[in-house]
């Protein structure tokens, strides 16, 4: 809303923009100094409540010393009140000659927006012994600097012995000095995960409560904690307006640490302390729509799906019979979609359509598979109904999508997710064979790099022993990994975080990737060995659970651990009800 200025009468009008004439090669210099970008008006103003002191060299207001009693005579000639300059003035566009009577001494309000020059002083570095030599020459004392200067007017020949002092001394104080804060990259690290980003190398400031950087420390490794890249990164997508597609499968506190970063963008002027680290668009009016839209997807839709997942990943870890934990799924489930789940839901989504006597289905259904059905019990629980094929399908991607957020195992959540996207793919009408077939080929690299984790040897007391419970092909893997345990040790310690791990813990970490590389020799569909050791060495750090996962006995297959990602491998028609 404008701002308002009382005028006689008791009435209030708008008040209006405070305009500048600035050249196109000082906009940035104006921008930078808080200056706001009018599109209707083309022309750059001053924002309420900024200081105009700086802008005063743009400022085309010409003010007039109008006594009391003659304002409504400058008022009717086309004067305009400032309120916050209380005076009056001459609007842009508007002939100054009638004004000229009142234009003859500056008045007080205009002059006191005229910057004064700063005083640039000269210190000295003087012995304590020599400081009455110096007052005698003209130097001053400045109590707060706590040093002697040269003031303005002063011949500086005559201190060039204590001037060179000081310019040695200050040398050496700025290199014994510790960088400033605002030198350092922080970090926004969560508790949980303070550990690891010590072990990368972290340092921790105890006057900013933070993580930071420390000078010399490779940031690359710290990018998902970085956060000036994190402010950088969601500016970008708001700017573009995808903020929500990116942040389609983020987590709860993700999406949490970027609702606190949209905010801290607010207000959008030079004040703010987001906008002192970041270049403010001239226009902010798109960026302001496009902060607001991204707020209202994340608060409405993001946000509450992050929760099912998490209410599905504690259900999932809590005892069959704790009611606390089925109550918050439920909860969560019904006010992010209308529906409830089932508690033991696999992750699978089916989505059948009805028909009559028509070929063509007029409804669709969504069904969720359940894991524990007793014989003679519907393995599927009905979910919703919609009479359009393609909110069906959304729908079916989104509880799939909320089913791969729940999973902590990594690999599998990410043959979850290369599912959604070879559904869209094949969907899309303007995807073309290639894309649709590296669709396909992705799905199933990210399928065999949760095989290729499940399918591992069983535990051995002796690990390292010969195996003679194991086909050929498992012992020729169980002999390799064996013979290869030395080599991905090495690589193994190469990580910061995985290094300080007790030396039995990395042997066997060795080992079992060593069993994921072989297999990716003899798999029909093998991702590149480099990938396949990354997703380990990843899995490594982040799963304090997956050295555990990997050495105990497992008795269901992998198609059976799997479901979800196997059970719409090929999906058959539309079944008719």
């Amino acid at each position: 809303m404008p701002a308002t200025t009382g005028t006689s009468g008791g009435r209030s009008t708008p008040q209006e923009k405070h305009f500048l004439d600035v050249p196109f090669k000082e906009r940035d210099e104006a921008h930078k100094l808080g200056a706001h970008w009018d599109k209707e008006a083309k022309s750059w103003f001053i924002p309420e409540g900024v200081d105009r002191a700086p802008f005063s060299r743009w400022d085309p207001r010409v003010y007039l010393d109008v006594p009391f009693k003659e304002k409504d005579e400058a008022r009717q000639l086309g004067a305009h009140w400032d309120k916050e300059a209380k005076s009056w003035y001459v609007p842009k566009g508007v002939d100054a000659v009638p004004f000229s009577r009142w234009t003859n001494q500056a008045p007080e309000a205009a002059q006191q927006h005229e910057p004064k020059p700063k005083e640039v002083r000269v210190y000295l570095d003087v012995p304590y012994p020599e400081r009455s030599e110096v007052q005698k020459l003209g130097a001053n004392w400045d109590w707060k600097a706590k040093s002697w200067y040269i003031p303005e007017g002063v011949d500086a020949a005559p201190f060039s012995q204590w001037m060179k002092q000081a310019a040695e001394a200050s040398h050496q104080a700025q290199a014994a000095e510790p960088k400033s804060n605002a030198a350092r990259i922080f970090l926004n690290v969560p508790f949980k995960e303070k550990d690891e980003a010590h072990a990368l190398g972290a340092h921790w400031d105890k006057e900013a409560k933070s993580w930071y950087i420390p000078e010399g420390v490779d940031a690359a490794p710290f990018s998902r904690w970085n956060q000036h890249v994190l402010e950088v990164g969601i500016l970008k997508a708001v700017e573009q307006g995808t903020l929500g597609d990116a942040l389609e499968t983020a987590n709860l506190e993700q999406i949490d640490r970027t609702l606190d970063v949209l905010y801290s963008m607010t207000p959008l002027n030079t004040g703010t302390e987001f906008w002192k680290r970041h270049e403010l668009p001239w226009d902010v009016d798109p960026l302001e729509k496009n902060i607001q839209t991204a707020m209202n997807d994340l608060i409405e839709n993001r946000r509450p799906d992050a929760a099912v997942a998490l209410a599905f990943q504690k259900l999932q870890a809590a005892d069959k019979t704790d009611e606390a934990a089925r109550h918050y799924f439920d909860t969560a489930a019904d006010n992010a979609l209308d529906f409830k789940l089932p508690h033991d839901w696999t992750g699978e989504i089916r989505v059948v359509g009805v028909t009559d006597h028509h070929l063509e289905p007029y409804e669709y259904h969504l069904y969720a598979r359940k894991g524990e059905a007793q014989f003679g019990e519907d393995a599927y629980a009905f979910l919703a109904s919609t009479p359009w094929k393609e909110e069906a399908d959304k729908l079916a991607d989104r509880l799939t999508i909320i089913a791969a957020n729940s999973r902590t195992d990594e690999t599998e959540r990410s043959a979850l997710l290369a599912r959604v996207q070879e559904d869209r793919v094949r969907r899309d009408p303007n995807s073309s064979e290639d894309a649709i077939s590296a669709a396909k080929e992705a799905r199933k690299t990210a399928e065999f790099a949760v095989s290729s984790i499940d399918d591992g040897p069983k535990q051995d007391h002796q690990i390292y022993a010969p195996r003679h419970d194991l086909d050929k092909n498992q012992a020729a893997i169980h002999a390799a990994a064996t013979a290869n345990v030395a080599a991905n040790l090495e690589e193994l310690k190469k990580n910061p975080a995985l290094a300080k791990r007790p030396a039995g813990e990395l042997e066997k970490l060795a080992y079992w990737r060593g069993v994921a590389l072989e297999r990716t020799k003899t798999a029909e569909y093998a991702p590149a060995e480099s990938w396949v050791a990354a997703r380990f060495d990843h899995e490594a750090v982040v799963n304090p659970c997956f050295l555990e996962r990997l050495e105990q006995m497992r008795s269901e297959s992998t198609q059976g651990r799997t479901a979800p990602a196997h059970a719409r491998e090929d999906r058959q028609p539309e079944l008719s009800r």
